[in-house]
């Protein structure tokens, strides 16, 4: 394709970015031309996720104005659903252009995948999509590649000892050119894990964890092994063409010997070591979706529900910050669950934070009752003390009466909420006056008692050297009710 013009968009899925938003498009496009992906996502005013697609699609129009464009996705059997919508969008609005998108998948673990499902069911119901099985290697294409590859080794035996699998019949045909005895990839790993020695062994198993995202740094730092010793085992690794080079960093030569390494570590030494990354990413506040895929990934597989919990609230708010609401949704539901086994003081505030994911995700199906949920659970984190996540479920509940026009109830869940954080801290104080003051002026109840409650927050928020948005988004609510418009546009 790229000797003939065409302008090739490739990447992989991985298991662990199938809570990512748009993954294989955003790498896609940062390995074409990181340009070309800050003008579709680098815009942090987009109004919703349509403007995103839309983006994409005119991006693929043009170019296939000028050549053909070739989409060549691996592993969509671990794609987000936002980068399985866009491509059915994109594939739609582009029929009749030069357009091929070539996408390779494990037939048994798509049928798990219900938004790549849809976007499938999709193509085929316009016609847009061709299927091939492709099953295990034939024996004599299987005995060709082993001779090709590994001059003596006995092509005719390994191409029927392998079960058709390529990689499986070159790494076993190496393995006897050096004199191994190895019958599997299992085998043939832990045999070589043992020529690297104790540690450079740990080394690739902490490499196994991180992967697909091997980043050098990190790896330094979760593992505590000398620099000098990691260093010199990823260079044998490379040489040996066990690592490669990858947009995302490092990664393993292939999916399978990542396995391989991964399922050589005890289970309980697994969630240890996940559980190190994950408090390791949950200590850093980069805006990254990738980073919050990493702590979601990691979380969920460390063995410790209270990470899980809080790494899928952290997932989830950035979802919604690119409009990703199914992702978020999942991510909310999957978090309560792991929330069910934390100790009360710990679930209630895991809790609220991840109603306030699923409010904001999408509407109610039972507002009256998720109203009376909300407020249920404000009065359960007072009972803790957790004065701020009590202010929040307040809000939540005023918020749902508010869309529903039951505006006295809503005044009073509102007020509740500035009472609740009363006996907090400061900062927690200025943030419920401000934000109590906000709602009033929104409900156009109490204007009086708003700017009383703006001033006072105003005044501490100086003296501490603090701000936050809702003292201006309150006056400017009641510059605009006193048609004082240029004060109001201002704050």
């Amino acid at each position: 394709a790229r000797d003939s013009g065409a302008l090739v968009l490739q990447a992989a899925a991985f298991e662990s970015d199938a809570i990512r938003p748009f993954a294989l498009w955003i790498d896609a496009l940062r390995a074409l031309d990181p340009a070309v992906h800050d003008q579709v996502f680098g815009d942090t005013d987009v109004a919703n996720r349509d403007r995103l697609f839309a983006r994409l699609s005119d991006l693929i129009a043009r170019e296939t104005a000028g050549h053909p464009v070739v989409l060549l996705f691996d592993d969509i059997q671990w794609c987000d659903e936002s980068s399985a919508a866009a491509l059915h969008y994109v594939a739609r609005m582009n029929r009749g252009k030069p357009l091929l998108g070539l996408f390779a998948a494990r037939d048994s673990e798509l049928r798990d995948n219900a938004p790549v499902q849809q976007a499938l069911r999709g193509l085929r119901r316009d016609a847009l999509l061709r299927e091939i099985d492709i099953g295990p290697l034939a024996g004599d294409a299987l005995a060709r590649l082993i001779d090709e590859r590994s001059p003596g080794a006995d092509s005719a035996r390994l191409s029927r000892e392998c079960g058709g699998n390529p990689l499986l019949a070159i790494e076993l045909a190496r393995a006897e050119l050096r004199g191994s005895v190895a019958g599997s990839l299992g085998d043939l790993i832990r045999e070589r894990l043992a020529r690297f020695g104790v540690v450079g062994a740990d080394v690739l198993r902490w490499a196994a964890v991180l992967s697909p995202r091997i980043d050098v740094g990190k790896l330094l730092k979760v593992s505590g092994l000398d620099a000098a010793e990691v260093d010199a085992t990823l260079d044998i690794a490379e040489r040996h063409a066990m690592l490669h080079a990858a947009d995302r960093g490092l990664d393993f030569a292939h999916e399978l010997i990542t396995r391989a390494v991964y399922n050589d570590i005890s289970p309980l030494r697994r969630q240890v070591m996940h559980r190190r990354i994950a408090e390791l990413l949950e200590k850093d506040t980069a805006q990254d979706l990738a980073r919050a895929a990493d702590l979601a990934h990691h979380a969920a597989l460390s063995g410790d529900p209270g990470l899980a919990a809080r790494a899928m609230v952290s997932a989830g708010r950035l979802c919604l910050r690119f409009f990703a609401n199914d992702d978020a949704l999942s991510l909310a539901r999957k978090g309560l669950q792991l929330a069910e086994t934390l100790p009360d003081a710990e679930r209630v505030r895991v809790e609220i934070e991840l109603h306030e994911i699923l409010l904001a995700a999408r509407p109610m199906d039972d507002w009256e009752a998720a109203a009376r949920h909300f407020a249920a659970l404000a009065e359960r984190a007072l009972d803790h003390g957790a004065h701020s996540h009590a202010r929040l479920g307040y809000h939540m509940a005023s918020w749902v009466r508010w869309t529903q026009g039951q505006w006295t109830a809503a005044r009073e869940q509102t007020l509740q909420a500035a009472r609740a954080v009363r006996g907090g801290q400061d900062e927690a104080q200025i943030v419920g006056a401000a934000e109590t003051a906000k709602c009033l002026a929104l409900l156009e109840r109490d204007l009086s008692r708003a700017d009383a409650m703006l001033m006072e927050a105003s005044a501490l928020a100086g003296r501490k050297g603090f701000s936050h948005h809702a003292i201006a988004a309150g006056l400017g609510m009641l510059r605009l009710h006193e048609n004082r418009l240029d004060e109001a546009e201002e704050l």
